[in-house]
């Protein structure tokens, strides 16, 4: 897979964390499509639809869960890169993923460096790297909302 083929699915039922994603996944890789789903249903839509090659969900989703979407997904296409986003209670729910290379945990509170590290390391992997520059911790949006320090 070529960078320029790297499109990401964030799947979060809190608009504004969700608006807050979106807007430094935006800035942070201005080439790269972002589809959003404020629910696992859509989020699996979204996925059967276009194919992202990374999904950034939260476990916890209004309806069915993350985990269960993303059981679908991979249902789907095994390879699919995942990122759980959750509270580190939540973590033996997503056990049977452990192990594998395309599947993540971040822990809320968490810093946007932390997902764009994972994302950074993925795309340098994957033909080169489409960050534009670092997310430091005065302009990190996911500080106050997720409860991180700044």
């Amino acid at each position: 897979m070529k960078t320029s083929d790297i499109s990401l699915l964030c799947v979060e039922d809190d608009a504004t964390v969700r608006g807050l994603l979106c807007s430094l996944l935006k800035m942070k890789y201005p080439a790269t499509p972002v589809y959003l789903a404020a629910s696992a249903d859509e989020g699996l839509e979204q996925f059967r639809e276009h194919r992202q090659s990374i999904v950034i969900t939260d476990i916890n989703l209004a309806g069915s869960s993350g985990v269960q979407m993303v059981r679908e997904i991979r249902k789907l296409d095994p390879d699919t890169v995942v990122i759980f986003i959750s509270g580190c209670s939540d973590i033996e729910r997503i056990t049977a993923f452990e192990g594998s290379a395309s599947s993540h945990h971040i822990c809320k509170p968490m810093k946007c460096s932390d997902l764009t590290g994972l994302l950074d390391a993925y795309m340098q992997g994957h033909g080169g790297n489409r960050s534009r520059g670092d997310c430091t911790p005065d302009d990190d949006p996911l500080a106050g909302r997720y409860g991180a320090a700044k």
